[in-house]
């Protein structure tokens, strides 16, 4: 979603709800109301983020305030690689071609999302499942933090969800190649799933 006038609904009802905001239901919807001005990765909305920080009297607010802010940039970043995905792929699906510019993105957690879309929908295309394979090859030896390493796990995981046993060869070799037992764990469970 990229319609400034969504967010600006959005920033209104932050500023009026959040001074005022009790009650575990309430305090959430504040507190996602602030992830959903992060996720516009728009800055003119950060000095919001920032009042609801300084200003709210509850500290789980406060907090996702503060995370908020941090992540505005990298939802910025995130929201021109998803539009360049379609701008420059006119003729494709334009779910699809995010998806690929995604899993073909150098930003970790860009790929984990799109490897958990692909687990968590029914993906025809076999492009998606053909790039997950390059991808999952191209970085299950480097993931050394837990970041990276979760994300080739969810790669597992998406590529298991295909279905199809020619990505057979691709998740022994990640199950038999990897040090690391979380990755190691998802290349053996996806390749369960392909049989």
């Amino acid at each position: 979603m990229s319609d400034e006038g969504l967010f600006d609904i959005v920033n209104v009802e932050l500023l009026k709800g959040f001074s005022s905001a009790t009650g575990k239901e309430r305090i959430d919807l504040m507190a996602w109301l602030c992830k959903a001005l992060a996720s516009s990765g728009m800055e003119k909305y950060i000095p919001t983020l920032e009042q609801v920080a300084q200003q709210s009297s509850n500290p789980k607010l406060q907090k996702y305030a503060n995370q908020s802010i941090d992540l505005v940039a990298q939802y910025a970043e995130r929201n021109k690689i998803m539009a360049d995905a379609v701008k420059n792929n006119p003729g494709m699906d334009p779910e699809i071609a995010k998806v690929l510019k995604m899993l073909q993105s150098d930003v970790m957690t860009l790929k984990k999302d799109a490897a958990k879309m692909i687990t968590r929908n029914d993906y025809a295309d076999p492009a998606i499942y053909a790039t997950v394979s390059e991808q999952l090859m191209k970085g299950y030896a480097a993931a050394t933090d837990k970041n990276s390493a979760d994300t080739m796990a969810w790669l597992c995981k998406a590529l298991g969800a295909s279905g199809d046993k020619k990505y057979q060869t691709t998740l022994e070799t990640v199950a038999n190649g990897t040090h690391n037992p979380v990755i190691k764990k998802y290349a053996k469970q996806a390749l369960a799933m392909l049989y």
